[in-house]
C-alpha cells in the first residue's frame, strides 16, 4: 500500500489510538483515555457543585462526580457570583495529571470542523488565518442568522474552505446541543454528567486543516461507523493477515519514542530528558563528525537535521511546557540564523500551539508548547 499523509486509527498496546503520518513517518499519536486515574475526559460537560472557593487564587473547586473534583479558574466578576453549594455547568478543559486535578471551565464549548460554539459568552471571532475581507464579512453575516445572544462563536480556518450552508449547518447543530445541555442541567441534580465529549479520534481529525486533505484509515468497524457520518471518505481496512500496527510499524516507533536517545541519519543523536520543570533536548555530533574536515559545515548540517527531528519528537511525544534545546555550537552567524529560521518553520507545522521564545546567552533555544493532553509516556503509564 502506498504510504502518504494520513490518519490511521487502530489498536496499539491494547489501546485504541489515532496516528498522524506524513510521508509514512509518525508525527502525532493520541491514545484513548483509560479512565483508570480519573472519571472524566477532556470535553466532558457536567453539572457540578461548588465545594470550596479560594479568593486568593481566583478559583473554586467543583465536585463533578462522586470521586472527583476539578479546579475552576474564575475572573474577578465570576468570583463575585460564586458561592459554596452552588450548582454550575462546567467542562473539563485539561485532564487530571498525577496529583493535579482536572482543570474546568464554566463556559462549555462544542468544537466542530469549522466552528467553536461556547455557552455563557457573547460575540463572534474569526481565525486570524482567514485574511480575505470578503470571506470574513460573509462569515459575520452568517453568524447573525444562527447565533443566540448567550453564545459565543469562533470561525475556525476551515470555515473559509467549506460552503456557507455546511458551516451554518454545523453551527446550528452545536447551538441545538448546547441548548439541550443547559435545559438538562435545570432538571439534573449535581454532580452529574450532562454530555460526553466526542471520541478523541474525531476531535483530533477535526483539528486538521482541510487543505492537507489526508486520507483516513481504520480497521475498527465502530470507529468507521462514527467517522463515516462526517467523513464519508474514510476507509475500512479489512486485511486480517497483516495489521495496521505492523503495516506502519506503530508499536516499534512508539516504543522508540519512550527512549531518551534518538539517532539521526547523519550519525548524530538527540538526548531527550523530561523533568518536572521543563524538557531538555541535547544535540550531539556522535558519529557524524568522524572523518570530517570542515567541522562548521558538518555542525550546521547536523543541527538542521536535529531541528527537523526535534520538532517531530516534540509532537510525537506530546511534550509541553518549557523546552530547552542545546544545538551544537556554531561560529558563523549566517548558519545560526538559518538554523533558527528552519526550526521555526518546522514548529509552524505543529497543530498544537508552539512558541519560539529566544536563544539564551548560553546558546540554548527556548520554546514553549501548549499542553492539550497527556504526554505519550503519561498515556502509556495509564495501562
Amino acid at each position: 500500500m502506498e504510504k502518504k499523509d494520513q490518519i490511521v486509527i487502530t489498536t496499539v498496546k491494547d489501546r485504541l489510538c489515532c496516528c498522524y503520518l506524513e510521508n509514512g513517518k509518525l508525527y502525532d499519536v493520541v491514545f484513548s483515555d483509560s479512565k483508570k486515574e480519573h472519571s472524566g475526559s477532556v470535553g466532558d460537560i457536567f453539572t457540578g457543585r461548588v465545594e470550596n472557593i479560594i479568593p486568593n487564587i481566583q478559583a473554586a473547586f467543583v465536585r463533578i462526580s462522586k470521586d472527583e473534583t476539578g479546579y475552576l479558574p474564575l475572573t474577578k466578576e465570576e468570583l463575585k457570583n460564586v458561592r459554596c453549594g452552588q450548582e454550575k455547568i462546567v467542562q473539563i478543559k485539561k485532564a487530571a495529571v498525577k496529583t493535579k486535578q482536572a482543570v474546568l471551565t464554566c463556559h462549555p464549548e462544542l468544537v466542530g470542523r469549522c466552528s467553536v460554539v461556547t455557552g455563557g459568552r457573547k460575540g463572534v471571532g474569526i481565525s486570524k488565518k482567514i485574511t480575505d475581507e470578503s470571506i470574513r464579512d460573509t462569515l459575520i453575516r452568517l453568524a447573525d442568522t444562527c447565533l443566540p445572544d448567550f453564545m459565543h462563536l469562533v470561525f475556525r480556518t476551515n470555515a473559509a474552505e467549506l460552503p456557507a450552508d455546511t458551516v451554518k449547518e454545523e453551527i446550528l447543530r452545536s447551538v441545538k446541543v448546547l441548548q439541550q445541555i443547559y435545559d438538562k442541567a435545570n432538571h439534573t441534580k449535581a454532580p452529574a454528567l450532562l454530555q460526553e465529549a466526542v471520541p478523541f479520534y474525531l476531535r483530533f481529525i477535526r483539528n486538521i486543516p482541510i487543505e492537507r486533505r489526508v486520507s483516513i484509515l481504520t480497521d475498527n468497524p465502530g470507529v468507521y461507523k462514527v467517522l463515516s457520518e462526517e467523513y464519508p471518505e474514510v476507509i475500512l481496512y479489512q486485511d486480517t493477515s497483516y495489521s495496521l500496527d505492523h503495516l506502519y510499524s506503530l508499536s516499534s516507533t512508539i516504543e522508540k519514542a519512550l527512549s531518551k536517545k534518538v539517532w539521526l541519519k547523519s550519525g548524530g543523536t538527540l538526548i531527550i530528558e523530561p523533568t518536572e520543570a521543563l524538557t531538555v533536548i541535547d544535540v550531539n555530533t556522535g558519529k557524524a563528525i568522524q572523518g570530517k574536515r570542515n567541522k562548521e559545515t558538518t555542525f550546521y548540517k547536523v543541527n538542521l537535521e536535529a531541528a527537523r527531528e526535534a520538532a517531530r519528537q516534540i509532537r510525537l511525544r506530546n511534550l509541553s511546557g518549557m523546552i530547552l534545546i542545546d544545538f551544537i555550537d556554531m561560529e558563523e552567524e549566517e548558519h545560526i540564523k538559518s538554523l533558527i529560521y528552519n526550526f521555526k518553520k518546522e514548529l509552524e507545522q505543529d497543530p498544537t500551539q508552539c512558541t519560539f521564545i529566544d536563544i539564551t546567552k548560553l546558546g540554548l533555544v527556548e520554546l514553549t508548547r501548549r499542553k492539550t493532553h497527556l504526554s505519550l509516556p503519561e498515556c502509556l503509564k495509564q495501562e
